[in-house]
């Protein structure tokens, strides 16, 4: 079942990307944990990308050792699991991206909207003014 370990690491890779263009797009951080550990404006940091695909990795290689010693192991359930897991956070934040874009621009309309109408106001008062 190193598929299985495979899979997750590829899992973990789309993770930290699509988080990141989340991130980037104004999203914010669903999971507690790492929510303070991260900047909005610098993404996802480095070691916590080699965190999360490192114990992929290890998962895989653990997969490995035990494969040879146990013929269904407990760990290729664990690690079919959290695929799963990943996946509906991968799609997750693969639906949100989207949605966070057409909100940005729907806020910038309207920010543009507001600052037109201030300056048609300060126009106004400064031709009143003379």
């Amino acid at each position: 079942m190193i598929i299985l370990g495979i899979i997750y690491i590829i899992l973990q890779v789309f993770d930290v990307f699509t988080t990141n263009l989340a991130l980037k797009n104004g999203c914010e951080e669903g999971n507690p944990l790492i929510k303070k550990s991260l900047n909005e404006r610098s993404g996802f940091p480095i070691y916590l990308a080699g965190i999360k695909i490192g114990i992929g990795v290890y998962l895989t290689y653990l997969i490995i050792i035990l494969e040879s010693v146990f013929t269904i192991s407990f760990l290729n359930y664990l690690v079919l699991g959290l695929d799963i897991f990943m996946f509906f956070v991968v799609m997750n934040n693969t639906i949100r991206i989207p949605i966070q874009i057409r909100l940005n621009r729907q806020s910038f309309a309207e920010n543009i909207n507001l600052e037109k109408f201030t300056q048609v106001e300060s126009v106004r008062e400064w031709v009143g003014s003379i």
